[in-house]
């Protein structure tokens, strides 16, 4: 009985397979002195013939054979060409400094080859550049795709610890009409069911829904889309996150300038993945660089492209202006259905910009955030009311007590502002999904002013949209410098104190927290100073010279780190598509027969 799809026999098996090197595989001789001979097939198995390379390899040129025949040889001349260079470099044992800094990278590097070869890895990588599309891109299909789920024009951002579904589906009731899930990690997705459960939540209510993965390992990021199958309506791929632990995890619109992964990451979940694949990418300095990034990304399966007119230089003081212009170029240079993100305060901007830019959709995230009725019209809803109903929500949905946190002082941002000791036990609270007696000492004090002071009050205090670039004449009541007193307001007459300050109890609050924090701060940096010289001491150095062999060693540690993240990110890639693509070997049992 032939094996299913999943039975795929694995790189280590001892079934009896005739081993396929790399370079009888591709054509090339660079391993065949490599490649042991061929053993005789057992009568009792059919084999399935291997397919094509482009079929089974996407980047790293592994492919399923048997290690164990010819890890041998390799490990032979990987050990001769080692002693070659050893003998070379020991003419040169007498350096020091950045010589000896440059062989042990030059003695890693040679590891990592032999490492390379006896897995089967070209001596020269061939890099990520080769993912071959397996099934072909029908660019217009996605056009038909987008009016499936009902051309949806109004769409709410993933956000991470923010966009859950006690949330989307708020937004839901006020004409949001596409969800996106949170930013989740692919790698942690893909190995953990706890984090599956907590990250991605969903009801019938809940659709069309898509969910949306940062990673820079193809592999990885398949093992995590093929969990949500059937659950939702498209895998979104992020590329736009500017923040600096995207910056860290290399991922988000940190890859906007290394096209190859790009094209690895799309074309993989094109090739073998049963949902559609969208992008959503943050624009480059340069226009015609940001066109032919995303016209390669819509010919390598991207059924939407969601472009933010910012670029990953543009966040929190430094935001500025979106940039609607680019974004209108780049919908009449794409054939995919095309998102426009940034720039979203109000009801009024939405409709500018399906103006301006000819979108197909706009897309919103800190705008919705502090107001999640933004789609439905120009009125501002209540923000005391609007909490209510979103802690209702949360309740029947339970949500993330951070998350929680998070939406009311982003509802509730101008109140806030005032009452900052009820601020205060909001961010402290155990339980805020069941903070209501917090919402009714707001109405309780919003009460005993009328409703034109209390308009005036409110226009004084920009939205939490605004709060890093406020309009002429609003404040910013919750900036405080490091001595604890308070900042410059913005719009204010210097020296004049705002009608809407906080009490002086708050103002000694901050004062006394921020002096703790400035000594703490002060004790930390004296004790690394004391440190180094200490070292420093003990190595015979400087302090100069010994931070300057700290800073080379870091540089060497990180370069070495990312050579090797580099190999196992190829790898793992390769093995995925192996085993997705590789064809299952079936097996005919032996039938004994009688004399």
């Amino acid at each position: 009985m032939a094996a299913t799809p999943v039975d795929v026999i694995p790189m280590n098996t001892t079934t009896d397979v005739p081993p396929t090197t790399i370079g009888e595989r591709r054509g090339e001789k660079r391993h065949a002195d490599d490649a042991t001979t061929t053993p005789t097939t057992s009568s009792s198995a059919s084999v399935t013939p291997a397919p094509p390379l482009s079929a089974q390899v996407s980047g790293s040129g592994v492919v399923a054979e048997k290690k164990d025949e010819v890890k041998q040889p390799i490990k032979k001349k990987a050990k001769k060409k080692k002693k070659n260079n050893d003998n070379k470099e020991n003419k040169d044992d007498d350096s020091k400094g950045e010589a000896g800094e440059k062989k042990k990278a030059r003695g890693l590097a040679k590891s990592q080859r032999a490492n390379k070869l006896q897995l089967g890895i070209p001596d020269q990588p061939v890099g990520l550049e080769i993912f071959d599309l397996v099934r072909p891109v029908n660019i217009p299909a996605a056009f038909d795709f987008f009016k499936s789920i009902g051309s949806p024009k109004f769409v709410v951002a993933p956000m991470v610890n923010q966009s859950e579904l006690a949330f989307r589906l708020l937004t839901r009731r006020y004409g949001a009409t596409l969800c996106y899930t949170p930013m989740m990690h692919a790698k942690l997705f893909s190995k953990s069911a706890k984090y599956r459960i907590e990250q991605f939540q969903t009801t019938e209510a809940d659709r069309p829904l898509f969910a949306q993965f940062c990673a820079n390992d193809p592999g990885q990021l398949l093992d995590a889309a093929r969990h949500l199958e059937g659950k939702c309506d498209a895998v979104d791929i992020n590329f736009g996150c500017p923040q600096g632990i995207a910056r860290r995890g290399n991922y988000g619109s940190f890859l906007l300038n290394r096209p190859q992964i790009l094209r690895a990451l799309v074309t993989i979940l094109h090739n073998y993945l049963n949902l559609p694949v969208t992008v959503k990418i943050r624009i480059l300095p340069n226009l015609d660089d940001t066109i032919k990034m995303a016209k390669m990304l819509q010919a390598c399966g991207a059924r939407l492209i969601t472009v933010h007119g910012r670029t990953k230089e543009q966040l929190k003081d430094r935001t500025g202006p979106c940039d609607f212009a680019v974004i209108a170029r780049l919908k009449k240079e794409l054939e995919v259905p095309v998102l426009s993100n940034g720039g979203i305060e109000s009801y009024d901007d939405v409709q500018t910009a399906l103006k301006v830019t000819g979108a197909d959709g706009i897309m919103t995230s800190e705008g919705i955030l502090a107001n999640p009725a933004i789609f439905s019209g120009p009125t501002l809803p209540n923000a005391v009311a609007i909490s209510r109903e979103y802690l209702a929500l949360a309740r029947q949905y339970p949500a993330d007590s951070s998350a929680v946190r998070a939406h009311l002082i982003k509802f509730l941002f101008r109140e806030l502002a005032i009452h900052t000791d009820i601020r205060q036990q909001i961010a402290e609270h155990k339980d805020p999904v069941n903070c209501d007696a917090l919402l009714d000492e707001i109405d309780r004090r919003d009460k005993l002013v009328t409703v034109e002071e209390h308009q005036a009050r409110m226009a004084k205090i920009p939205t939490w949209y605004r709060r890093f670039n406020p309009l002429p004449g609003q404040i910013r009541t919750r900036d405080f410098d490091k001595e604890g007193g308070l900042k410059e307001e913005k719009g204010a007459t210097p020296g004049s104190t705002p009608s809407s300050a906080p009490s002086p109890a708050a103002v000694a609050l901050a004062r006394d927290r921020a002096a703790k924090k400035l000594a703490k701060k002060q004790k930390k940096k004296e004790a690394a100073v004391q440190r180094t010289e200490r070292l420093a001491a003990r190595e015979g150095m400087t302090t100069k010279e010994f931070e300057q062999s700290q800073r080379n060693a870091k540089h060497a540690r990180k370069d070495a780190q990312r050579r090797a993240a580099a190999t196992a990110a190829a790898v793992a890639a390769a093995v995925a598509v192996t085993n997705a693509t590789t064809p299952a070997i079936a097996v005919t049992p032996t039938v004994a027969v009688a004399p």
